[in-house]
């Protein structure tokens, strides 16, 4: 269901978004420009919604549906939106999958396999410039530049952090992207400077 505020005083339910012949969802998203959003269903099949009116909703209550694509694993069940792209795996899924160029009919994409063997990733978010990704594999925190095509299929690690003695369980990084926040299963918070990060890594 997407709501509205109302300055932060009343929130009214716009509409619904109902899954398809049963299937739940397990994932949804804005765009960065909150004029679409994407629905992911436990079936590995993402459909994205293209919301019309002011501030992404519709004044009509009508959705246009812009495309849908089939992410090539059920186990897929996390995703996120990048600067014309669209990123998918899940904590049982040993790849990440990036598909460019998001036309309706376009069902190419690329399968990037983790760095040393690892079972999935639980958890994923675009950075501000949606060309930066960050993610958490194993308990440990990967950045990784989507902007341009990796060569040989393989992922270009800009920096990777290790929590010595603990998990990493969940990350986040503010909109100018200077600052990373760690939390690990030890129930510590770090905090770091990423730029500093990324050019000593």
């Amino acid at each position: 269901m997407l709501w509205s505020s109302n300055s932060g005083q009343s929130i009214r339910k716009e509409r619904s978004l109902f899954a398809e012949n049963g299937c739940l969802f397990s994932d949804a998203k804005f765009s960065a420009d909150e004029r679409q959003v994407g629905t992911l269903f436990r079936d590995g099949n993402l459909v994205v919604w293209e919301l019309e009116g002011v501030n992404g909703l519709s004044t009509r209550q009508q959705d246009s549906k812009l495309f849908k694509f089939q992410f090539p694993s059920a186990e897929v069940k996390l995703f996120d939106f990048g600067a014309n792209m669209i990123v998918g795996s899940g904590p049982q899924f040993p790849h990440l999958v990036v598909k460019r160029n998001l036309i309706a009919g376009n069902t190419d994409f690329t399968l990037y396999k983790l760095p040393r063997e690892a079972r999935g990733i639980e958890q994923l978010c675009f950075l501000a410039d949606r060309l930066l990704l960050g993610y958490l594999s194993e308990g440990i925190f990967h950045l990784v530049d989507l902007g341009q095509q990796a060569p040989d299929n393989k992922l270009q690690i800009a920096l990777e952090i290790r929590v010595p003695g603990s998990l990493i369980k969940r990350f986040a990084v503010d909109a100018q992207m200077n600052a990373l926040a760690l939390v690990a299963s030890n129930g510590h918070v770090l905090l770091y400077n990423l730029p500093a990060a990324i050019q000593n890594d």
